[in-house]
């Protein structure tokens, strides 16, 4: 915030890098009234909650993206001497505000577009549901970026093969599961159950089935454990990594 200009710039950018995804769907249901069943409201919901939980894990887990520079530059060596946990203090080694753009556009059009799906009466009880999916998600992709950072004790250097499941996964997670191939449907349900940050909930909340999923409707309502499950195993993990760190050298 010491350059404001830059920073006005910074958040310009990303809320912009984002609407561009907004406007490609946009674009394609200009051409067709549904996808699969699913109408351009339904998909800008899933597209906003993802978003939403994307921007608030890149903004709290910020440190973990940048872990190989810490390990590279010897300062996670200073952490581990320092009485804070060191888990915190890389989680809070980089607060990136700049995401604040990709929240905001995302917070907004869930907003709209509940107001398009749902009546007005039921959309706050929708509202209180979706809070606990929201964390849900964003517990998820913070469980991809700790991972991600904890293969950096290994290797030293960050694996980019994470942003294909990491941005990949939140391309996919942007439109109904039921437009992919089934290959695809299963991976991001039963391997990286990456469905469960909104696809599922979402279509049960508004009442479409969920044969893409192949998943019974029960299991939208235990969908936040999936992320809470993930991120307490990626804990684990670091550490796991951390036990068996030896340092960088000299």
């Amino acid at each position: 915030m010491q350059y404001r200009v830059s920073f006005l710039f910074d958040l310009l950018a990303n809320l912009f890098s984002s609407f561009t995804d907004l406007a490609a769907m946009i674009i394609i249901f200009t051409h067709t009234p549904a996808l699969k069943g699913w109408t351009l409201a339904e998909t800008a919901f899933l597209f906003g909650l993802t978003n939403t939980s994307f921007a608030l894990a890149e903004m709290i887990g910020g440190g973990f993206d940048v872990f190989q520079l810490l390990i590279r530059e010897g300062k996670f060596d200073q952490m581990l001497v320092r009485p804070l946990g060191h888990f915190f203090q890389v989680m809070t080694s980089e607060f990136v505000l700049r995401r604040f753009g990709r929240l905001t556009q995302g917070v907004a059009i869930i907003v709209v577009a509940l107001h398009q799906i749902l009546a007005s009466e039921t959309a706050a009880i929708v509202v209180l549901l979706l809070l606990p999916v929201i964390a849900g998600g964003t517990l998820f992709y913070m469980a991809l970026f700790v991972t991600q950072a904890t293969t950096a004790i290994w290797t030293v250097e960050g694996l980019e093969v994470f942003n294909i499941i990491t941005y990949g996964g939140n391309e996919v997670l942007s439109h109904p599961l039921d437009v992919f191939h089934p290959v695809l449907r299963r991976f991001f349900t039963y391997i990286l159950p990456m469905a469960f940050i909104n696809y599922i909930p979402v279509a049960a909340i508004i009442g479409k089935p969920l044969t893409a999923a192949g998943v019974p409707p029960w299991t939208a309502w235990f969908s936040p454990l999936f992320g809470l499950g993930a991120f307490l195993l990626a804990r684990r993990f670091w550490d796991f990594g951390v036990r068996h760190y030896q340092s960088t050298g000299s």
